[in-house]
């Protein structure tokens, strides 16, 4: 253990007086395996950003949500903050919902929650987002625009995706696919909720 501590001590002066500026700060990650305990530092913000009433902003008229064609639910309920209400595609798969912000909407973090609760074996989801400032660069793919890589997997869950940093966009559109829909159950997407924070 000793030398575990070793490596700890070497990697927090190594590492968070060179990175340790404003914003950011070393923070400690424990790994498990087998026995082994070995403790390392990442990155993590600090910055602290706030969540986007995306409920208020469509209320308001400052936002818009606009989605493939759905047979069930309403697509402003996706940003209620509950997750027994939800937005069906109607056989479209993959599902898009899009919002448009009057103003630069700032987020670090997406959330959705994806699925029919409860029925893991009859409905798993992958999930990405694009976003951009203008629909020419959202369309084009250049410009502001920015796309997350990895897709997020879910089975009536949450699933998340945190960025780097914090980002602020007008435009972004989510995309949600079922990816197991055994015979009879059809390429219905179900989408419980959304957050941006």
């Amino acid at each position: 253990m000793k030398r575990f501590e070793g490596c700890r001590s070497e990697l927090r002066v190594r590492w968070g007086r060179s990175v340790g500026g404003a914003g950011i700060r070393t923070v400690p990650v424990f790994l498990f395996a087998g026995c082994l305990l070995c403790s390392c530092f990442v990155l993590q913000s600090t910055e602290s950003v706030a969540l986007v009433d995306v409920e208020a902003l469509l209320a308001s008229g400052d936002a818009v949500v606009r989605t493939s064609e759905i047979d069930i639910g309403d697509p402003s309920r996706l940003f209620d903050g509950d997750t027994g209400t939800l937005a069906r595609s109607a056989n479209v798969n993959p599902m898009f919902i899009e919002l448009e912000f009057k103003r630069k909407a700032r987020f670090q973090a997406v959330r959705v929650h994806a699925g029919q609760a409860g029925y893991p074996d009859i409905d798993e989801d992958e999930w990405y987002f694009e976003a951009a400032d203008d629909a020419d660069d959202l369309a084009t793919k250049t410009g502001s625009y920015f796309r997350l890589e990895d897709g997020v997997r879910v089975r009536g869950n949450w699933g998340e995706a945190r960025l780097p940093a914090a980002m602020e966009k007008k435009l972004i559109r989510i995309w949600v696919k079922r990816t197991l829909s055994p015979e009879g159950h059809g390429d219905y997407v179900h989408v419980s909720e959304i957050v941006l924070r």
